[in-house]
């Protein structure tokens, strides 16, 4: 059966504040109990696609209640058989060998290639027919359960599938490769490689399902808790307003924790941080010295501890606790910047009820701090809510096609690769071209959401690595060569002789820089250069770090653009630029706690400077 720490992720999901269908539904085709519950509840075949429309098409009551039911379907009982985390992620690289297979047929289109896109649910039924699942609406699910042990000998001429699953079985023996050689005529090297892959496959798969596998976490108290916490919030949904919210959070959370946690939410657009019917305790969210205002800027729960060097007001903060130490949490809601201060105990697990806790009355805050719809305006609402409804699903279905030509892209890259091993510049060159088509395929799979408000590309949760900068300015400008070329635009780089380093989160870096080398381009004439460059040991405000620069010799920017950086707005360089690529810039320059300059000179050109400290 389903290990305890899915089943704690598919809460999450599932939960009437998560509604992430997309993410719900690449959790079920990992797990075989909760995919064939489904499959089996909406009489459907082992199709991922089919799935997803389907479960899209249910009203928000009709998910919410079949979705926590399939949850306790498979939650732990007594004496119940469950798979160990190592069980499930073996099964889980069976399957997704057989996707692996299936795509690498289909791409190369050597012998009977399946149709294309059919490597996904090649991948749901190989996990069902491992599990020894029966569905009656799948007939090729029931061909490999059929056939399933099969002398290999006797499947030379057996459909591609059936000869891919017989592969994928053999695992539990030791004889894939030995079948990949005889039912698909893969050389050992080839069918190496393709191994790597679908190792490569189910570890992003866990990693995109945020699963954690390492930690020794008791996932079956977690699941208790979670389940009491969202029992007794459920009531937050009938406040009204502020003061009604906050008596209901002083009642609740004794419960839970032995002081009651603070509440602190910013209740005006562009205000601080207040508590909560206490307004003289306020704190701006650009505060560079409260831990609390830390916490909502990065979304992460931040300790503190009564201490000379602590923030004053944070000081208070614990005096109104009555504590010597507490936790910062982050309310998470798109909508409203909230906080809770919980006092720390240690004789119980507060981090993780304050978090629990905090997940399950975001939504509930977010509308009571909007006001909520009123009786003049629900006409007016519900008609805008029927707008943002449509728009997500036509956005869900572009996010999807953009998808599958990316896929069959990396798919072919993945293929030459093993093809010219021999060329180790060529195999270089496609691993980035394959690490920006990741990257993209990230920003399609997180445009999820009709925004409220312009949202960076770059997941929260992205780690801070060592960066070699010669190397990696080398990279980016080879990867723009192509665009500069094709506008007449002399692209160079500028390095000092010594090797620069530094710590930081490499993604968000990429996105910044390739912002500006993207907007330096498009502002110069064909015969105009662009230099991508950096320095080391800059001082700064106090602080010691690196700089990359990226200097036009193309027009230069108006005082007029000047004032108006940060601000989406229609782009100067026409066409469909929707002038955005700034301010994303602005924005992830300011998560890694940088800053960004311009100089720029009409008819000289423009250069942008990024400030990066050392941690």
């Amino acid at each position: 059966m389903t290990p305890d720490a899915v089943i704690y992720r598919y809460l999450q999901l599932a939960a009437p504040s998560g509604g992430d269908i997309d993410q719900l539904c690449l959790l079920l085709s990992a797990d075989a109990d909760l995919l064939t519950r489904w499959l089996k509840l909406l009489d459907l075949p082992a199709d991922l696609e089919a799935l997803r429309e389907r479960i899209g098409q249910l009203d928000a009551d009709e998910f919410n209640g079949l979705a926590q039911s399939q949850a306790w379907a498979v939650l732990p009982v007594v004496g119940s058989a469950r798979l160990s985390l190592d069980q499930w992620l073996a099964v889980l690289r069976a399957a997704c060998l057989a996707e692996v297979l299936a795509d690498h047929f289909a791409a190369d289109q050597a012998g009977q290639a399946l149709r294309p896109g059919a490597g996904v649910n090649a991948r749901l039924r190989a996990l069902l027919a491992i599990s020894g699942v029966h569905l009656a609406q799948d007939p090729a699910l029931a061909a490999l359960i059929e056939f399933r042990g099969t002398n290999p000998a006797l499947l030379e001429d057996a459909s591609l599938e059936l000869r891919i699953f017989a592969v994928v079985d053999a695992m539990e023996v030791g004889r894939e490769a030995e079948l990949a050689e005889m039912l698909l005529g893969l050389s050992a090297q080839t069918f190496a490689g393709l191994l790597e892959a679908a190792e490569a496959a189910s570890q992003q798969l866990v990693q995109a399902l945020q699963i954690d596998v390492q930690g020794d976490v008791d996932w079956a108290y977690r699941i208790w808790l979670r389940q009491q916490i969202g029992i007794m919030t459920a009531s937050f949904r009938l406040c009204v307003d502020l003061n009604a919210f906050n008596a209901l959070h002083q009642l609740v959370s004794r419960c839970l924790f032995n002081t009651t946690p603070l509440l602190l939410c910013q209740q005006r657009e562009d205000g601080p941080l207040e508590l909560v019917l206490e307004p003289e305790i306020a704190i701006g969210l650009h505060s560079r010295t409260s831990v609390l205002a830390a916490a909502v800027r990065t979304g992460r729960s931040m300790a503190l501890r009564e201490s000379a060097d602590l923030a004053v007001v944070d000081r208070q903060l614990l005096r109104f606790l009555a504590a010597e130490e507490a936790l910062a949490v982050p309310i998470p809601h798109a909508d409203v910047n909230a906080l809770l201060l919980v006092a720390l105990d240690e004789d119980t697990d507060v981090e993780t009820a304050a978090e629990l806790y905090a997940e399950e009355i975001a939504a509930h805050l977010a509308q009571v701090v909007s006001g909520g719809p009123t009786d003049a305006s629900s006409d007016q609402n519900a008609l805008v809510e029927e707008f943002r409804s449509s728009e997500h699903k036509r956005l869900r279905e572009i996010v999807h096609e953009a998808n599958n030509p990316l896929a069959i892209v990396h798919n072919y890259l993945h293929i030459l690769e093993l093809r010219l091993q021999q060329d180790p510049e060529v195999v270089e060159q496609l691993e980035m071209i394959a690490a920006e088509l990741r990257r993209a395929g990230e920003v399609f799979t997180r445009a999820r959401d009709v925004p409220q408000q312009i949202q960076t590309e770059t997941p929260d949760d992205s780690v801070a690595v060592e960066t070699d900068l010669g190397a990696w300015v080398s990279n980016l400008a080879e990867l723009h060569s192509g665009i500069a070329a094709e506008q007449g635009v002399a692209l160079h780089t500028n390095l000092p002789p010594q090797a620069i380093a530094i710590t930081t989160q490499a993604d968000k870096l990429t996105q910044i820089i390739s912002n500006l080398v993207k907007n330096a381009i498009e502002a110069c004439a064909a015969g105009d250069e662009v230099t991508l460059g950096a320095r080391g040991s800059v001082f700064r405000e106090g602080r010691l770090g690196v700089e990359l620069f990226v200097q036009d010799s193309g027009s230069g920017l108006t005082d007029e653009v000047l004032q108006n950086l940060t601000v989406a707005k229609r782009s100067t360089k026409g066409g469909d630029h929707q002038g955005i690529g700034l301010q994303v810039a602005f924005k992830l320059t300011a998560e890694l706690d940088g800053a960004l300059d311009v100089r720029t000179e009409l008819g000289q050109g423009t250069t942008f400077s990024l400030f990066l400290p050392h941690s």
